[in-house]
């Protein structure tokens, strides 16, 4: 049996459809993204679900509209009312399912690096892959 491909997910915030030499800019270049994208597969059909960045990684990762789960706002401490028993974070519930859930039950090992923003890591349901 031939073994599954690997898998390198990169999302960025704030970042267009040319701003990356692979896509085409003429100064920004980024050779080992260039790399990747020449040696990979480059998915260039997409839409993201809000222009925020927690609502957009929720819907990313799950592939549903993160309005469906009350994730309108950017996760941010900031954003927590002291006075509220039940904080006014919008975080990803622990029982949608995900694409890293998914491919774990694929055989896949799977881990995230860098920026979360999906919960408050003191928040009983922040998720842990």
């Amino acid at each position: 049996m031939r073994n599954p491909p690997n898998i390198i997910w990169i999302l960025t915030d704030e970042l267009g459809w040319g701003d990356l030499g692979c896509f085409g800019h003429a100064v920004i270049k980024m050779p080992s993204l260039d790399q990747l994208a020449r040696e990979g597969c480059r998915l260039t059909r997409f839409y993201v679900t809000t222009p925020l960045c927690s609502p957009s990684r929720a819907g990313a990762l799950t592939g549903r509209d993160p309005n469906r789960y009350g994730m309108v706002h950017v996760v941010d401490r900031g954003m927590v009312n002291p006075h509220l028993a039940v904080p006014e974070v919008h975080h990803l519930p622990v029982d949608e399912p995900v694409l890293p859930k998914v491919l774990q039950l694929a055989g896949y090992r799977t881990g995230a690096i860098g920026k979360w923003h999906l919960s408050l890591t003191e928040i009983e349901s922040a998720i842990a892959w």
